[in-house]
């Protein structure tokens, strides 16, 4: 979003990645999301294309505390364009005031 990075592992029943029992209550195809982490787009320190892979980007995101640490997400993205488009649409978000201020 324009505030907030979400990262969501994105599954679907029937994909081969499970049983089919694993699924239940859910229909044949039907996606399923499950959140794997967030922060808010101030909190993003670093966002990079892969050096090595133009396919992939590299995110690093601030902790909340000194206690926790960063977290460096490196994401594959299906193509070079939808991988150079999400670092674009990224460092957009982060040079943008917070709240149209």
């Amino acid at each position: 979003t324009d505030s907030h990075l979400y990262l969501l592992d994105e599954d679907y029943v029937g994909d081969g990645s499970e049983s089919f029992e694993a699924g239940a209550g859910q229909r044949l195809g039907e996606v399923c999301f499950k959140m794997v982490d967030d922060s808010a787009i101030d909190q993003v320190s670093e966002v990079q294309a892969g050096l090595d892979d133009p396919n992939s980007v590299t995110v690093v995101i601030k902790p909340l505390s000194r206690l926790q640490r960063y977290h460096r997400w490196r994401l594959v993205c299906k193509d070079r364009e939808g991988a150079e488009r999400l670092v674009e649409d990224i460092r957009k978000a982060m040079a943008e005031e917070p709240f149209g201020y």
